[in-house]
């Protein structure tokens, strides 16, 4: 390398270089077109060789990208806080408002028009689940924090914004005070993720940033991982094909999917620790589309798979998997393409609707005292 980085800075770059390959990970979630089908990616007695491949990518692996997202949030609100005083979390607080608040309101916002729209479109577009929704001031207001009947917002994949709001905001003195009790509540915590977790909602958001706040507040240097990052991202996949073909057991496979999940994490932050040491470059155009292309994708996903379901024979192996990377590129495309154009056309909304996040120069990467370019 020509510059010679400290620790600190290698674990921000690798934590910038992280973001845009966490997004694919989540739109891969996304396309998981196997309960559109009536099957499931896990378990025995699959001979479709496509609902294997599914499974594994979408159904497992991609799995391990949001609690490392709620990783890093906790990791970088606590990092280099030595204490956490009123006047320190209100300061926090406000920038959140910015960082995530307002981004989240004007994505459900548009998510609230899209909704609209497919409810009077109808069972004719194939929009039939949205005709029975009742409109009044109530039920529109709920919609920005749940819609009827499931746990997500107009804009679904914002749940996970909605989580993280509510943990750094409201939870964030007691995660600090959490932190104050060391290894021991960081032990029992864990053990209680691995026999009771809940499934990436509510308590397991606050158990992944209470995982990143008490590296950060116990200064755990990270920086080491990379050296493993060939080892670990093997364990990960050794671990995934467990899952993938685990028995029916809900208690093997509840603890065998928590390792899997942590063991992603581990390895995607080594894999990213290594890239940086080896003296990798980051996309800045593409760390700062990140938050676009996640909230931009959740409005059309489920219109886009249904679209090509309904135009691809999905009879055979090709045609599944043929639907399944067809969708992953059409969201992918259609999200950059959409923040590209307004990013050039309406950069002061673009700033908006991203809470922010955009860098003119690389230079902003290590320069926050608060973490990364304040985007936490």
């Amino acid at each position: 390398m020509t510059e010679v980085l400290s620790r600190q800075d290698i674990v921000g770059r690798a934590i910038s270089a992280l973001r845009f390959p966490l997004i694919i990970g989540v739109i891969l979630i996304h396309c998981n077109l196997l309960p559109s089908l009536g099957a499931d990616g896990t378990g025995r007695g699959f001979d479709i060789w496509s609902y294997k491949v599914i499974g594994l990518l979408s159904g497992v692996m991609a799995r391990s990208c949001v609690p490392l997202f709620f990783i890093l949030a906790g990791y970088l609100y606590f990092r280099g806080i030595d204490y956490l005083t009123p006047r320190l979390w209100w300061s926090k607080t406000r920038r959140r408002a910015v960082s995530l608040v307002i981004p989240y309101l004007l994505w459900n916002l548009l998510g609230l028009c899209a909704f609209l729209f497919k409810r009077y479109l109808g069972e004719s577009a194939g929009f039939g689940q949205y005709t029975d929704f009742s409109i009044s001031p109530l039920t529109v207001l709920a919609g920005f924090w749940a819609l009827p009947h499931t746990s997500y917002p107009y804009d679904f994949v914002l749940w996970f914004v909605r989580d993280l709001i509510v943990v750094a905001i409201f939870l964030a003195p007691v995660i600090w005070y959490m932190t104050l009790g060391r290894m021991w509540i960081f032990v029992i915590s864990t053990v209680m993720m691995m026999v009771w977790g809940s499934g990436m909602m509510y308590i397991d958001g606050w158990y992944y940033f209470y995982v990143g706040a008490f590296i950060a507040i116990t200064r755990i240097d990270i920086s080491p991982l990379g050296r493993y990052a060939w080892l670990l991202t093997c364990i990960w996949l050794i671990l995934s094909f467990l899952l993938l073909y685990s028995s029916d057991i809900e208690w093997w496979a509840r603890g065998l999917g928590f390792l899997c999940q942590f063991s992603g994490v581990m390895a995607m932050t080594a894999v990213a620790l290594h890239y940086v040491e080896q003296g990798g470059q980051l996309n800045v155009w593409l760390e700062n589309s990140a938050f676009f292309v996640y909230a931009c994708h959740g409005l059309y996903s489920s219109a886009v798979m249904r679209f090509l379901l309904g135009h691809i024979n999905t009879d055979s192996n090709i045609g599944i998997i043929t639907v399944y990377f067809t969708d992953f590129i059409l969201l992918l495309g259609i999200s950059l393409l959409l923040y590209t154009i307004c990013l050039k056309c309406l950069p002061s909304v673009t700033s908006l609707l991203t809470g922010g996040r955009t860098k003119k120069s690389r230079q902003h990467i290590i320069k926050s005292s608060d973490g990364i370019n304040k985007k936490d």
